[in-house]
């Protein structure tokens, strides 16, 4: 029942063939989704270096695809191994996008994604500045943490 979202046949996870996707998504946003996704403000020639970068092997991305263009984006990576298997996710929604559903069923995505790759927990940083996001990681049984402009969010993944 998760995944039961108008979004869902549009979510795809894309492998090394697609990063052009995924930088073009990255060259659409604006200052403030640029800001609010990398936590500085990314210019084209920083943006290009890092999709250049990923390493698809340690991470997952997920693009929501309208008429062939990637709209938006969840990139997951799992974090220092721990006990908890925790992975951190990062979201992207260009601008026209936001408000559409888009970040809750890119979350659920993520929680999917996640839970197939044996996490006990998604961390979710940096969401001080979206309040769409917010909203969409309070429907679940996350907890949140406030602080100065920032918020952190942990959602624990239970097994289904």
């Amino acid at each position: 029942m998760l995944e039961m979202h108008p979004w869902r046949d549009a979510l795809v996870t894309i492998g090394a063939g697609r990063l052009d996707a995924f930088l073009a998504h990255l060259l659409r946003l604006g200052p403030e989704e640029r800001l609010q996704r990398f936590c500085h403000r990314a210019d084209d020639p920083w943006l290009h270096a890092y999709a250049a970068g990923l390493d698809l092997a340690r991470r997952q991305i997920i693009g929501c695809f309208e008429e062939g263009q990637m709209r938006g984006a969840a990139e997951l990576r799992p974090l220092r191994a721990t006990p908890l298997r925790v992975i951190e996710a990062a979201f992207s929604v260009e601008k026209d996008w936001c408000g559409q559903g888009l970040e809750r069923a890119l979350i659920v995505r993520a929680i999917t994604a996640a839970r197939g790759k044996g996490a006990r927990q998604l961390f979710l940083d940096h969401l001080g500045s979206s309040e769409a996001l917010r909203r969409a990681v309070a429907q679940f049984d996350a907890d949140m943490v406030f602080g100065d402009d920032d918020c952190r969010a942990w959602l624990p993944l239970t097994a289904v």
